[in-house]
């Protein structure tokens, strides 16, 4: 969970760097600055997926069938 807050903060961060030159028309530093939002952008992503998916498996773990387990299959013994 921190982890993906320092991602969230430092992707706020370069984004408003990447406004700003933008605004003031600094060529040069709007590729380097664009290539870290997307990489803070797909590192936030993914941390919110890992940690939604984990959250869903913990919440359905073992869903009993109604009345009685199925019948297993009966397997040969050779």
């Amino acid at each position: 969970m921190i982890r993906l807050l320092i991602y969230a903060a430092l992707l706020t961060f370069f984004a408003d760097m990447l406004r700003k030159a933008w605004m003031v028309r600094a060529d040069s530093l709007v590729l380097p600055i664009a290539a870290a939002v997307i990489v803070f952008l797909v590192l936030t992503v993914r941390r919110c997926r890992f940690l939604y998916r984990r959250l869903r498996r913990n919440r359905i773990a073992f869903i009993r069938p109604r009345g009685e387990f199925p019948p297993q299959r009966k397997h040969d013994v050779r």
